[in-house]
């Protein structure tokens, strides 16, 4: 397949037994093979959970590929060298995903990797909290992040409401956002979404809510009014039973097709 240009891996569980259908370990002679016989690959992602791929094998694997734009290794080795190599190699890199790293003392690169990087559209960190309420975060001065073209992201942050709040202003072509922690409470949106004002392409936004603290109809109709492109709205940990309202304040706001999700926490 010389033309093939996307490459997603999955390797799957038993549900019940939580047993893997299969390991695999990635040979130099596999990956150079897969070098030589799709030379123009541009993404390629392994889906959770892949941890049987070691770091040296990932490192060679973006040696290989230098074209590459998307990359995503979640739950894997993907450490401090691979991003050293990744920014070596893969000058293009615009989307990465590292979800659930197993490497220790990873975030410190990670944070260098966001002030430097400009050129990155989507950043996916699931299971990493970044400081906001410190100078110093795992060793690295906390500056402002590059990326101010980012469109997605997914992580957690460590700090009030506010801060993490003003920290995504700086973001505002988010388009999909997904905020893993802290549980918040959006009101009042004069000290939180308010800051989000200019960030008018939002699509998708998931945040866990405070447990039994409920969504406030005002928030709800600033979310309405300045993100007019949003599709679903997800709330983690919020009142089940205030679904259906929130249903109906989207509707009487004249948007029923925006889809409302909560969970039970």
């Amino acid at each position: 397949m010389p033309r093939l240009s996307s490459l997603l891996i999955e390797e799957f569980l038993v549900p019940d037994m939580m047993i893997k259908i299969y390991r695999w370990t990635w040979s130099l002679q596999f990956i150079h093979s897969l070098r030589d016989t799709i030379p123009h690959l541009t993404s390629i992602r392994m889906a959770f959970p892949f941890d049987s791929i070691k770091e040296d094998s990932i490192i060679e694997i973006l040696k290989s590929f230098p074209l590459l734009t998307t990359v995503g290794f979640r739950n894997s080795y993907f450490g401090t060298r691979a991003l050293e190599v990744m920014q070596e190699h893969c000058k293009f890199v615009e989307c990465l995903d590292v979800s659930f790293g197993n490497s220790r003392g990873f975030k410190g690169a990670l944070l260098q990797f966001l002030q430097t990087w400009t050129r990155l559209r989507e950043f996916e960190a699931d299971g990493f909290v970044f400081s906001l309420d410190t100078p110093v975060d795992d060793d690295v001065p906390r500056n402002p992040w590059a990326c101010t073209k980012l469109e997605k992201l997914v992580c957690g942050f460590k700090g009030t409401d506010s801060m993490i709040f003003q920290h995504l202003s700086q973001l505002p072509h988010l388009t999909s956002l997904t905020i893993s922690y802290p549980p918040m409470n959006i009101a009042p949106i004069e000290t939180t979404l308010a800051w989000m004002a200019k960030s008018t392409n939002v699509e998708y936004f998931w945040f866990p809510q405070v447990r039994h603290v409920p969504v406030e109809r005002g928030s709800i109709l600033w979310i309405l009014e300045h993100w007019p492109h949003l599709k679903t709205l997800h709330v983690a940990g919020g009142l089940v039973a205030q679904k259906e309202v929130v249903r109906q304040w989207c509707c009487e706001a004249g948007r029923p097709q925006l889809v409302v999700e909560f969970d039970r926490v």
